[in-house]
């Protein structure tokens, strides 16, 4: 099992800026052309409202990363991919259940506000869109940066100072970033 820590840092910009520098609704909805998981979930697109109508409707994008992190010793050994892939896999799970409660209370606190999380929903072992009924759980559907537009890697960059880095699947990098936040009317969180 992998050894690992996790950092949060908080980071807030106003919406208009943020459309301006990280959002590309076309672009991006390429790219998760290409995920399995489109037009599986109802969390990801196709959409029937126009994902840009998401970023303009709230004033303020509170942006959370989480940087996950592991031992001098897991970063230098290397693994067998067949071992290292379920591990971080598991790892993502956790970390991603964990950051969607945060955000989840961090709605709660703050009525109105619209979260985002990272990769696909996960809420559901089978989603009802693929049997074409409605979301299971609608109170709480939470789309993706990505799936809206939102460029993450550009974001965590410019806002952060983080150069995102992956595995070449035998080796961890020297971390992992999970981004998630809450579009909000507030100013501060």
């Amino acid at each position: 099992m992998l050894d690992y820590a996790v950092r949060d840092e908080q980071r807030t910009i106003d919406t208009a800026q943020c459309i301006e520098r990280f959002v590309d609704v076309p672009r991006f909805l390429g790219y998760c052309r290409e995920c399995p998981a489109y037009g599986r979930t109802w969390a990801c697109p196709e959409f029937d409202f126009d994902p840009l109508e998401v970023w303009t409707s709230r004033r303020w994008f509170h942006v959370i990363t989480r940087t996950i992190t592991f031992t001098a010793g897991q970063r230098r050994n290397g693994f067998d991919p067949d071992e290292l892939q379920p591990q971080v896999m598991a790892m993502f799970t956790r970390e991603k259940r964990r950051l969607r409660h945060r955000v989840a209370v961090l709605r709660a606190a703050h009525p109105g506000s619209v979260p985002l999380l990272a990769g696909s929903c996960e809420l559901c072992e089978h989603c009802t869109r693929l049997e074409g009924r409605p979301c299971t759980h609608p109170e709480q559907l939470m789309h993706s940066i990505e799936s809206i537009g939102g460029d993450v890697v550009q974001l965590v960059r410019e806002l952060f100072g983080i150069q995102m880095s992956w595995s070449d699947g035998t080796r961890l990098p020297d971390a992992y970033y999970l981004t998630v936040g809450l579009l909000s009317d507030e100013p501060a969180l």
